[in-house]
């Protein structure tokens, strides 16, 4: 079975902060075999991972076609991101979410009170949530558990953009930006249970056209590039001269 409902199912277990003890009971298992599967160290039946999966708001038809978004289409999903001794927050969902889908974008939420001067007398934006709309209409919300203005920011604007950027150096296709969003929207984030997908779809509204995705011989080409320290404009050039020499060799 793929290693990959492994981590999703446990990385939603975390962010919808639902307790294992309580699916274990729901589903007739016993706990202890719940959580050997969630830390990849056993498996369970297809028809065992079908009734947990409603239970995390997932797509039962994705245990059987890894094709199925294991989202469905269409919904909204509040994700509280798990409290863990890093700097950096735990991003391991919405890595999972670049690799289930081709079509991602992500907006950075920053909050208004002059993004709380400049996150406390700095230079960078301060992200207080994260949107995400994915290629069948599924948009997800992401925020940390405290709700006080500073205790609640996630990270700075430089900081979440670059972990973001190391996550997507696998060939990945997505846009991120950063946006200032409003006191009334702000206030609905806060409050949490407020908040619907009607208040954070709009933020999406903005035509973008996303690059095409990179296939491993177009990766490979780059990390060579910067493995061997040659200029983009030097490769640029190479490859000017081979495709002047391929049309004259069609010309004669």
């Amino acid at each position: 079975m793929n290693k990959q409902i492994n981590k999703l199912f446990r990385a939603l277990f975390e962010y919808q902060r639902i307790r294992q003890s309580q699916v274990a009971k729901n589903i007739h298992i016993s706990q202890p075999a719940l959580s050997q599967f969630l830390a990849g160290e056993s498996s369970l039946s297809i028809s065992t991972l079908k009734k947990i999966a409603p239970l995390l708001s997932l797509n039962p038809n994705y245990i059987e076609d890894m094709n199925a978004n294991p989202f469905g289409d269409g919904n909204f999903f509040k994700m509280i991101i798990p409290e863990k001794y890093s700097l950096l927050p735990d991003l391991s969902l919405v890595d999972l979410l670049l690799d289930l889908n081709d079509k991602v974008r992500l907006i950075f939420l920053s909050p208004p009170l002059l993004s709380l001067v400049k996150f406390t007398m700095g230079r960078e934006s301060p992200i207080y949530a994260i949107a995400v709309k994915d290629g069948d209409g599924n948009c997800f919300l992401f925020r940390r558990k405290q709700k006080s203005p500073l205790h609640a920011i996630i990270v700075g604007e430089e900081a979440l953009k670059n972990k973001i950027d190391r996550i997507a150096n696998k060939g990945r296709s997505f846009l991120h930006e950063t946006k200032v969003i409003d006191k009334e929207l702000y206030l609905k984030i806060r409050n949490w249970e407020a908040v619907e997908k009607a208040d954070i779809e709009p933020l999406f509204d903005t035509t973008e056209v996303l690059p095409p995705k990179l296939t491993d011989e177009q990766m490979q080409v780059i990390n060579k590039m910067t493995e061997l320290n040659i200029p983009a404009s030097e490769l640029l050039k190479y490859i000017q001269n081979i495709a002047t020499t391929r049309d004259h060799n069609k010309e004669q």
